[in-house]
């Protein structure tokens, strides 16, 4: 006798009359959350009867339930393949109640992967199939996770409506449904920034929790409280609610709400400076999202193990940290791509064998030419590869990418060809009404447009702006943001100037595709900035001490071979400490970057600067005599002397700099050694009160 009942009892029954099943239903409902391992062991074993005994909707019911586990252990592949199976059997058995429950599944398996498209076209097939159903269990669920995939791609809007359409319900909302819509409400309000309303909703989801023991709902509200407390300033009630979402995710093996936890505590920490806790905290979160293979963790982790890296001014393990993000969003597409070949394959998408041939090659196309494009670094070499891929496949007279700077509320065309041609980047505000690509920014939507003269009607503006111009019209266009975590970076834009150039298939293959562009801009970003940091100082934007040596050492070869005099400036500001023992780092920091911009004002094309240490910085004067070359540092000692750095709404400051010089014409010298001897005239002008330029000869 099994300590649950009389199970196999009820496996011997249920061989005789598939009726049995109900008992196991029971079964499954009453102990699933408290032994969810052996629940699953006697499902395997009902799954085999059924399948010997020919009980095809009850295998399908199985198969289900089995599905739910392997998606709470977060095997999420595995539970993808018992949810399409059971899904299949429900469509072929004309049971629409097992495929709204299936899609409310494979919504919820699609979320946890990361693919939101997939999931939303799951959850809204679900939710019209219940609401044609007698059964009032059916629709919340689905309600609740459809929203919950549009809140993780960043559709708050959407989100809001379908939680306030549960609300709205005319039936009786459990009070766990309830507990859970609550939560969401407060994840919801916390995007729009409304903490106040989001604590209300979270500690009201808490409240219902604790008075049903709702333990497996315990640790994520508690997690939820957390970030909510940290927003609104109550840190030590935010430390508390961390430490006690972790303890309940460990004793009830909640991995993923463990993750999101610990992700929330390093933001947490990373507020309060307190860096390498945050660190810890997120490499803890990489070895359990590696335990569990999930990639979409992974790539949240790494985004903002980066972010650290870049507080904490290591900017090597910052261009780690982004690689590793990258790699993580190629594996995510990967695997999109490998469910949509798989879903190739599904009887219940299509019964045309040619269509499926068809869509097979053309996603292995798309996917051989994303390859292709993620492979660039530098950003030219990526926008050459993405029109030169794209014009191969669709007619484009005119093909854009178009950044965005959400600072400054601009599309920035950093890739414009028409006819051919590259054409000048003109910046385009998306407050203009009268622009297509303000149009497709700001309502994060695909535009696709045959004839213009006929299909302008919702964009009336445009068009209009365009005709009066008496420009050349494209007749065809298409338009698609480049989403990334729910915001958008940049534009995609095609235009013929022929009629009907584009198609419904044209418009998803470049969908499919941006995926594979937005992940390329993002690498070519990441290089950009690498590349940068490898040459400039992050702070003052001179050049750093590599670059300033290795560019000095290279000019002042060039100077000696043709017997030219080559000059050396060593600067330094006087009273640094000072400055920031009385006003601040910040204040430092500030002053120093403001005295580069004016150095490289006063340089002009006459010479180069980098920093050599803390606020010591290196100028090399190529071709220049000593007069100029010490005319040229008095100019630069009394700019920057004349210069008030305003450090509050009221007060203003100066600050002054010592500058050693020395010349360079021998070639029996070196530039190391020139450098040593700039560096004793910076020490005599200290020594002789500073605020002055001291000349050392060679």
């Amino acid at each position: 006798m099994d300590k649950y009942g009389v199970v196999e009892e009820y496996l011997e029954k249920f061989k005789q009359d598939k009726e049995h099943i109900d008992y196991f239903k029971k079964f499954y409902t009453y102990y699933n959350r408290s032994n969810p391992k052996y629940v699953n062991l006697v499902m395997e074993k009902v799954l085999e009867i059924a399948k010997e005994c020919g009980y095809k909707n009850e295998y399908g019911w199985c198969l289900s339930s089995i599905g739910w586990y392997y998606s709470d252990c977060c095997e999420v592949d595995k539970a993808i393949e018992y949810h399409s199976k059971s899904n299949e059997i429900f469509i072929e058995c004309n049971d629409m109640d097992g495929t709204s429950q299936m899609y409310n599944a494979l919504l919820a398996d699609y979320t946890k992967l990361g693919m939101f498209d997939m999931a939303i076209e799951y959850g809204l097939n679900g939710i019209s199939i219940a609401e044609q159903s007698s059964r009032e269990d059916l629709l919340p669920p689905l309600l609740i996770n459809t929203a919950n995939a549009y809140l993780q791609s960043g559709y708050y809007k959407e989100a809001l409506e379908l939680v306030k359409r549960l609300e709205n319900l005319y039936c009786d909302i459990k009070d766990e449904h309830r507990a859970i819509m609550y939560n969401l409400l407060a994840e919801i309000h916390l995007k729009y920034e409304d903490n106040n309303a989001a604590y209300e909703y979270c500690y009201t989801a808490y409240k219902l929790v604790k008075k049903h023991n709702y333990s497996f709902l315990l640790s994520e509200t508690l997690s939820i409280l957390g970030e909510i407390s940290h927003k609104i300033g109550k840190i030590n009630e935010s430390q508390e609610y961390f430490e006690e979402s972790i303890k309940y995710a460990n004793r009830y093996k909640i991995a993923d709400i463990k993750i999101r936890t610990l992700i929330r505590w390093a933001k947490l920490n990373c507020y309060l400076n307190n860096l390498v806790e945050g660190e810890e905290k997120l490499k803890e979160a990489i070895e359990e999202s590696k335990r569990i293979n999930s990639n979409v963790l992974l790539k949240e982790i790494y985004e903002e193990l980066s972010l650290i890296y870049i507080k904490c001014k290591d900017f090597e393990k910052a261009y780690y940290a982004k690689e590793e993000l990258c790699k993580y969003e190629k594996e995510i597409f990967n695997q999109s791509s490998s469910v949509w070949f798989a879903r190739l394959h599904s009887k219940t998408i299509t019964q045309d064998a040619m269509a499926y041939k068809s869509l097979y090659n053309q996603i292995d196309i798309i996917s051989k030419i994303g390859k292709k494009i993620t492979s660039k670094l530098k950003k030219q070499s990526t926008f050459d590869t993405i029109y030169e891929e794209i014009n191969m496949l669709l007619e484009a007279d005119v093909f854009g990418i178009g950044l965005y700077n959400e600072e400054e509320k601009t599309i920035n065309y950093e890739f414009l060809i028409e006819h051919g041609k590259r054409q000048e980047n003109i910046p385009l505000k998306t407050d203009n009404e009268k622009s297509f690509a303000a149009y497709c920014v700001n309502n994060k939507r695909d535009i696709i447009i045959n004839d213009l003269t006929v299909e302008y009607k919702d964009y009336k503006e445009a068009y209009e702006a365009n005709k009066k111009k008496n420009e050349e019209l494209p007749y065809s266009l298409i338009f698609c943001p480049l989403i990334k975590d729910g915001k958008v970076i940049g534009i995609l834009n095609l235009q013929s100037y022929n009629k009907n150039a584009y198609t419904i298939k044209d418009l998803n293959t470049l969908k499919i595709l941006k995926t594979y562009i937005t992940i390329a801009i993002e690498n070519s970003k990441l290089y950009d900035r690498a590349n940068y940091l490898a040459k400039y100082d992050s702070l003052t934007g001179a050049l750093n001490r590599r670059e300033i040596l290795k560019i000095g050492k290279k000019l002042f070869n060039i100077d000696v071979v043709k017997g030219q005099s080559f000059i050396i400036l060593m600067l330094d500001v006087d009273h640094f400490k000072k400055i920031n023992d009385t006003y601040s780092h910040n204040i430092g920091d500030y002053i120093l970057k403001k005295m580069i911009g004016l150095i490289k004002l006063e340089l002009g094309n006459n010479g180069i600067v980098g920093r050599y240490g803390g606020e010591e910085f290196l100028i090399v004067l190529p071709n220049t005599n000593l007069e100029e070359g010490y005319n040229l540092a008095e100019k630069i000692r009394k700019a920057l002397e004349q210069y008030s750095y305003t450090i509050s709404n009221d007060k203003s400051i100066t600050v002054t700099v010592s500058i050693g010089v020395c010349a360079l014409k021998e070639s029996n010298t070196s530039f190391s050694n020139g450098i040593k001897l700039a560096d004793e005239a910076l020490y005599k002008a200290k020594n002789m009160g500073r605020n002055l330029v001291f000349i050392k000869n060679k």
